[in-house]
């Protein structure tokens, strides 16, 4: 009898637990382009006109989501190739992608202490190859196993854009 009030309180314990941490998320529909992400509801979250940008209260989390149009007068592989060599502090040391998607993530050297934030920005484009949505999330180094579970969870939340 012990055992299995033990088991009913465990049991009820994780439920609640599952269920909070489900709404710790908030589903972001993009007004412009049509795709959606999750995106961590405790978040301070800013509305900059042309991307939603969410930061940890701390401040060492940052995240940026938009929509971007990249045109028809480069490839999508073009678009990617031009994404991961635009900014010289990247460090990129994992790149991943497909006929409509594409990852890059590495590490940014921002005050010259190589590896010490970590970023990973994924792209999802449009069946017409000329918009993508993306979101890019950036944290200290320190922070990586903690940061895991909420990058996975955005990256497989992410659609492409509708437009």
């Amino acid at each position: 009898m012990k055992r299995s009030l033990i088991w009913a309180l465990a049991g009820l314990w994780l439920m609640t637990a599952g269920a909070s941490h489900a709404a710790e998320w908030v589903s972001h529909t993009d007004a412009a382009s049509g795709f959606s992400i999750d995106v961590p509801g405790d978040f301070i979250a800013e509305d900059r006109g042309d991307r939603l940008s969410l930061q940890s209260g701390d401040g060492r989390v940052q995240i940026d989501v938009f929509s971007a149009v990249y045109g028809n007068d480069m490839s999508f592989a073009q678009f990617a190739e031009s994404i991961a060599s635009a900014d010289p502090r990247r460090v990129i040391t994992y790149r991943a992608g497909g006929d409509s998607w594409f990852v890059v993530s590495g590490y940014l050297d921002a005050d010259g202490s190589a590896g010490n934030t970590i970023f990973y920005a994924k792209f999802m484009s449009n069946r017409a190859r000329d918009t993508v949505s993306a979101f890019e999330i950036s944290y200290p180094a320190e922070l990586r196993d903690a940061m895991d579970g909420l990058v996975t969870r955005m990256e497989k939340s992410l659609t492409s854009p509708r437009t």
